[in-house]
């Protein structure tokens, strides 16, 4: 929707499996945001759009990914960051979703409302994971873990 807009990758293979309820570090996730150098702030929207790579790898397969099939879904996970360091409970945002016969992937910008991301509380970072049924025990996702991120909308609460 705007120029420039942020593409995002996400390595599975570095990052902590289930960061909910641990403490942030910077340098212990590979795809977080910093907003503001003080005080904490509520998102009210930010808009979110598939990647390229993982479109197609999801619609035909790739030479990592698999092409999806019924009961497939790949996810953007969104975690905020409170001033003490804690992180919240993830918002789900799915990209892809296979169900019976039809493969489900927005192709335009959707909007996550800040009725949904008030559910992260008063935050100075987000942190972004993704998710994918098409994954490997040891390496991660095999879906291309990138997604596009635009619009970030914050208000200062302190």
């Amino acid at each position: 929707t705007g120029d420039p807009y942020i593409v995002a990758y996400w390595s599975s293979y570095l990052d902590p499996k289930n960061p909910q309820g641990t403490t942030f570090t910077e340098g212990g996730f590979s795809n977080w945001i910093k907003i503001g150098n003080t005080g904490t702030y509520q998102v009210k929207g930010l808009k979110i759009n598939m990647h390229p790579w993982p479109y197609y790898g999801c619609l035909n397969g790739d030479g990592f990914a698999k092409k999806f099939v019924s009961g497939d879904h790949f996810e953007l996970l969104i975690y905020g960051v409170n001033a003490s360091g804690i992180i919240s409970a993830p918002i789900t945002h799915t990209l892809a979703n296979h169900t019976g016969t039809s493969l489900v992937m927005p192709t335009g910008w959707v909007d996550i409302t800040a009725a949904k991301l008030s559910n992260l509380g008063e935050v100075k970072y987000l942190i972004f994971q993704m998710a994918s049924t098409d994954s490997d025990p040891t390496y991660g996702i095999n879906t291309a873990a990138y997604f596009c991120l635009d619009k970030l909308s914050v208000k200062r609460v302190d």
